[in-house]
């Protein structure tokens, strides 16, 4: 991104090397506004899909990940931007302690860097989804 490729190009690049290495199908979407960001913003929500990715890899067990990244504007009103990672994993029960696993935990920090709204929505068995939110 300090390249100036956009966010656009480097999670595509990300997702297909993610994808070569895991052998897991990874779909990604993203709209023109959110695919040519290149500020400081789009590269920690970059760091944000890259550590999302991880915890896929790493503890989902799944079989399918789905990335979308899109703005969405509306008169008299600040283009919001979302970004979701979702995956078809084992899911798991976000409200309970997890000691030694700090992932979701540098996702929250990074998300309060740049102001963005963090839901994470999983259950056991039928996988996991994080949510982030904010203003342009």
């Amino acid at each position: 991104l300090r390249e100036l490729i956009g966010l656009g190009v480097a999670s595509e690049d990300l997702v297909r090397r993610f994808g070569e290495r895991t052998g897991l199908v990874v779909e990604l979407g993203t709209d023109e506004l959110v695919s040519r960001s290149t500020d400081e913003r789009a590269e920690t929500l970059f760091r944000i899909i890259e550590e999302a990715l991880r915890n896929v890899e790493r503890h989902a067990g799944a079989q399918q990940v789905r990335i979308d990244l899109r703005s969405e504007a509306a008169p008299g009103r600040p283009t919001r931007i979302h970004v979701d990672v979702a995956d078809d994993g084992v899911g798991f029960d976000p409200s309970v302690p997890r000691p030694g696993h700090f992932g979701l935990r540098g996702i929250q920090e990074q998300a309060a860097l740049i102001g963005a709204a963090l839901a994470v929505h999983s259950t056991p068995g039928q996988g996991a989804r994080i949510a982030l939110e904010f203003d342009a």
